[in-house]
């Protein structure tokens, strides 16, 4: 997606892939902070758009529609968005994939996309999990090429130096196949929950031994 001529509107789309000048040449998009305040280019915020063709509330029910649609027509996305100086924009997360770890909020897809520049990486999934020290703690199931074997410290060396040490995910699980829907899309949510089946028993087990 490109975009021109910013300013404290927001700004209107030049071209998007599969619609005509014109229609684009309708629309506006704008990157703003959680205040609602337009954010300097490069940096990341929830991208709003409003245009003909935006639609203007969700069927029969107006609290949804008062939450994501502003009375003066911008919608929020949810999308995590980069606006960069030459006019193109990239989404690098969504709002409600977001994890906050010692106050600091992280993107999955960051990681993910990191994780799957390993050599020995095939498909990497990243979301967290409660954790009652440090807000919520990161996880990443991985995917690895037929054959070869990785240990925990294996990721954690491979992260070293490269990431932020409170980035590095505290619960690392290997994986043959991820569970999916027939779309093909990874179901985040079976593996969180049994994540923290696991977590839990986990605990169990080591209450019992304590006692």
């Amino acid at each position: 997606m490109s975009y021109r001529d910013k300013d404290q509107y927001g700004v209107p789309c030049s071209h998007a892939s599969g619609n005509d000048t014109n229609q684009a040449g309708r629309h506006q998009a704008k990157i703003v902070d959680q205040d609602g305040q337009m954010v300097p280019m490069g940096s990341k915020g929830e991208l709003w758009v409003r245009g003909y063709s935006v639609m203007l509330g969700y069927w029969d029910d107006e609290e949804q529609t008062r939450e994501f649609i502003r009375p003066d027509g911008w919608t929020k996305t949810g999308d995590q968005f980069i606006l960069d100086e030459d006019g193109y924009g990239r989404c690098v997360g969504r709002n409600k994939d977001m994890i906050i770890k010692f106050a600091d909020k992280v993107f999955p897809v960051e990681l993910e996309e990191f994780f799957q520049n390993h050599p020995d990486v095939l498909e990497a999934v990243v979301f967290g999990v409660p954790d009652p020290k440090v807000g919520e703690e990161i996880c990443v199931y991985l995917r690895l090429k037929s054959g070869i074997k990785l240990t925990d410290q294996d990721i954690i060396n491979y992260c070293k130096d490269k990431i932020a040490a409170y980035r590095i995910p505290g619960y690392i699980r290997f994986i043959e196949e991820f569970p999916k829907t027939p779309m093909g899309k990874v179901i985040k949510a079976s593996l969180r929950n049994a994540l923290i089946t696991e977590i839990q028993q986990v605990a169990v087990v080591k209450e019992q031994q304590t006692n």
